[in-house]
C-alpha cells in the first residue's frame, strides 16, 4: 500500500513540473547558446575595418606680394542610399527626400531593389536637411572630390586627381601626378565603430607660378594663335634660376570636364615633349664654336644660299645666298650655311660632346612626370653608318629633338653664364603641421668660359637689334634671344610636312639678367618665327617690365 502511494506521488509531481521545463529550456538555449550566435553578428557588424578618407592637400599659386590663389581644392560630398525594407512610411519619406533633392522617382525603382543609390555628390548643406529627417532606411558615404575654380587655367601641366578604386583621390597628370605623394595624405582605420588611425591629410602646395602673369601670358597666347590661325602653342616665363612664372598651354581643357576630352594627348603638356627646334639650336652651335675657339664673329665665309653634302643639297631658309658675310651676320639673319660652316670647323666628335655635357641627350630637370631623354640618335650611329649631313642639320636643329624644357634649361644657362640649374614648378610644400619646405634650385652643372658668354650675350642680342628678332626690340633694354622654324617631320614615314612649330627664346635685360622666355607657335597658316613668335614675346616682356618695375639697362 506504502508502494502504490509513492507511485502516485511522483507521478503528480512530474505531471506539475513538466510543463516548466519547456520553458526553461528554451530561456537556458536563448541565453545561452544562443549568446555566441548573437555575439557573432554583433561582432561582425561592427568590427568591420573601414578606410577612413583622407583630405587631399590644396594647390596654390601666387602673386609678386606673396598673395595665394586657390586652383585646386578638395570638397567632401556624399552618395545617397535608400533602404526600402527600413522605411516606416515609404511614401511620405519619399515626398520628404524627394523636396529635399528637388527630383522625382519612380515607384517601381523602390519594387526592383532593396537598397539602391538614390543621389550622388552631395554636399555638406544637402546632407544635413536630409539627416534631419532621421530616417533608418537613409544613409551616406562620405568621399572628397577634386575642383579647379579656375577652370581650365594651366590645365596641362597642373593635370588633374580623379577617384581610384578606393575612393581616394590620385593624381593622373602633370603637377597632380608628379607631387601625388605629398599631395594624396595617409589614409586612416576605422575598426567597428572605434578609430584606431587617423587619418592624415595631404600637404599644400604653392607654386611659383604667378597668377596674373599666368593669366596675362595665356591672353597672349591665345590671342597669338587666333591671329595665326594655328593649332597651339606655348608661352613659357621664368626667372633665370628656373622657377617658372608662368607655362600658358594651347589647346587645354577644363579640370572640372576632363572627361569630355576626346583627344587624351591634351592631358600631357607639350612643355616636356620632344619637337625639332629649328634656329634656336644655332646659339647652342654657335656657344660650343666659342668655347671651342672654333670661330670669330667677324669672320666672313662664302654664303652660296646652300650647302651640298652627301648628296643632298641643304638651303638657307629663303634659298638665297649673300655672298660673304660674317658669322655674327648670318647669326643675325639664321642663315644655315652659318651654323654648318661654324660646325664643320668645331668638329662633329667635339660637338656631340658639348651637346651632352649640356645635357640635351638627357632628361630634363623638371618637376613634372613622363619624361623624356633628348634624342640625338642621328648623331651617335656608328663610324660606318655617320654622315655629315646629320650634323650639319642639327647645327640648325633638324634631325635632332628636345623639349621647351631643354631649351630654357640652356637659355638660362646662357643668362647665368655658365650655372645651369634645374627648372622649378613648385615652390612650397606645406605640410598638416604648419612646416613650410622650401623646393630648393640645384646646380646640375657648370659650363664655359665667361668670355664665351659675354661673346654670346652680343651676338645674341644682334638677333634683337638687327636680326630675326627685331620685333621684340623695347626700348631702353636689351635683349638676347634666338628665333627657329622647323617643319615637321612625318610619324609614320621619312620626311618632313609642310607645317611648321616657330619658336623664340629669349632672356633679358642682357646685361642684367631677370627673366627668360619661351614663345612657340605650332602649325601656323602664315610666317615664320620673325613675325609668329617674336611679337608675342615684345607683348608678354612688356607686361613683365611693368608689373615687376624692371629697371632699364640700354638707356
Amino acid at each position: 500500500m506504502r508502494r502504490g502511494t509513492d507511485i502516485n506521488f511522483y507521478f503528480i509531481l512530474i505531471i506539475n513540473f513538466l510543463p516548466w521545463v519547456l520553458p526553461i529550456f528554451f530561456l537556458f538555449n536563448l541565453q545561452i547558446n544562443q549568446y555566441a550566435y548573437s555575439k557573432e553578428k554583433i561582432d561582425s557588424k561592427f568590427e568591420i575595418t573601414k578606410t577612413i578618407i583622407p583630405k587631399r592637400g590644396n594647390i596654390y599659386v601666387q602673386d609678386k606680394f606673396g598673395n595665394l590663389y586657390l586652383i585646386a581644392g578638395t570638397k567632401k560630398v556624399y552618395d545617397v542610399y535608400y533602404n526600402p525594407s527600413k522605411a516606416r512610411d515609404f511614401k511620405k519619406e519619399i515626398q520628404e527626400i524627394s523636396k529635399i533633392l528637388g527630383i522625382s522617382f519612380d515607384d517601381n525603382l523602390f519594387q526592383k531593389r532593396n537598397v539602391f543609390l538614390i543621389a550622388k555628390e552631395i554636399d555638406e548643406l544637402i546632407k544635413e536637411k536630409l539627416s534631419s529627417l532621421k530616417l533608418d532606411s537613409l544613409f551616406f558615404e562620405e568621399k572628397y572630390l577634386r575642383f579647379y575654380p579656375e577652370n581650365n587655367f594651366l590645365s596641362p601641366v597642373l593635370g588633374f586627381a580623379s577617384l581610384d578604386e578606393s575612393n581616394i583621390l590620385e593624381g593622373k597628370y602633370g603637377i597632380e601626378k608628379f607631387y601625388n605623394d605629398v599631395l594624396k595624405g595617409e589614409p586612416g582605420i576605422y575598426y567597428g565603430i572605434k578609430k584606431i588611425q587617423a587619418d592624415t591629410p595631404g600637404s599644400d602646395l604653392i607654386l611659383s607660378i604667378d597668377y596674373f602673369v599666368q593669366k596675362q601670358a595665356e591672353k597672349i597666347l591665345e590671342e597669338g594663335i587666333k591671329i595665326t590661325n594655328a593649332e597651339g602653342g606655348i608661352i613659357a616665363v621664368s626667372d633665370i634660376n628656373g622657377r617658372i612664372i608662368a607655362l600658358a598651354e594651347r589647346p587645354a581643357y577644363d579640370l572640372n570636364e576632363y572627361y569630355k576630352v576626346k583627344d587624351y594627348r591634351v592631358y600631357q603638356t607639350k612643355f616636356t615633349q620632344n619637337y625639332e627646334p629649328g634656329s634656336v639650336m644655332k646659339a647652342i652651335t654657335y656657344f660650343i664654336g666659342l668655347e671651342t675657339n672654333s670661330f670669330d664673329p667677324e669672320e666672313k665665309y662664302y654664303d652660296a644660299g646652300v650647302v651640298n653634302v652627301n648628296g643632298w643639297d641643304i638651303y638657307n631658309f629663303d634659298k638665297k645666298g649673300r655672298g660673304y658675310i660674317t658669322l655674327r651676320e648670318a647669326l643675325e639673319q639664321s642663315l644655315n650655311t652659318g651654323a654648318i660652316y661654324v660646325e664643320n670647323k668645331i668638329g662633329h666628335y667635339k660637338f656631340l660632346n658639348y651637346l651632352k655635357r649640356l645635357k640635351l641627350n638627357e632628361k630634363p630637370y623638371v618637376d613634372l612626370p613622363n619624361l623624356n631623354e633628348g634624342n640625338l640618335r642621328n648623331l651617335e650611329k656608328s663610324s660606318r653608318d655617320l654622315r655629315d649631313v646629320n650634323f650639319f642639320t642639327a647645327s640648325f636643329g633638324h634631325g635632332i629633338a628636345i623639349s621647351p624644357a631643354h631649351l630654357l634649361m640652356i637659355f638660362n644657362t646662357f643668362a647665368n653664364k655658365g650655372l645651369m640649374k634645374n627648372i622649378l614648378i613648385v615652390d612650397k610644400i606645406i605640410n598638416p603641421d604648419g612646416n613650410i619646405i622650401k623646393n630648393k634650385s640645384i646646380v646640375i652643372t657648370e659650363i664655359g668660359r665667361e668670355k664665351s658668354y659675354q661673346i654670346l650675350n652680343s651676338l645674341l642680342n644682334g638677333v634683337t637689334e638687327r636680326g630675326s628678332g627685331k620685333y621684340a626690340k623695347t626700348e631702353g633694354y636689351s635683349i638676347s634671344g634666338k628665333t627657329g622654324s622647323a617643319y615637321i617631320p612625318f610619324e609614320n614615314q621619312p620626311g618632313y610636312s609642310n607645317d611648321v612649330i616657330n619658336t623664340y627664346v629669349a632672356y633679358f635685360p642682357s646685361k642684367n639678367p631677370k627673366f627668360t622666355i619661351l614663345v612657340r607657335i605650332d602649325k601656323p597658316d602664315q610666317g615664320l618665327a620673325m613675325v609668329t613668335t617674336v611679337p608675342l614675346a615684345k607683348k608678354i616682356i612688356d607686361f613683365l617690365i611693368n608689373y615687376y618695375n624692371i629697371q632699364p639697362d640700354n638707356l
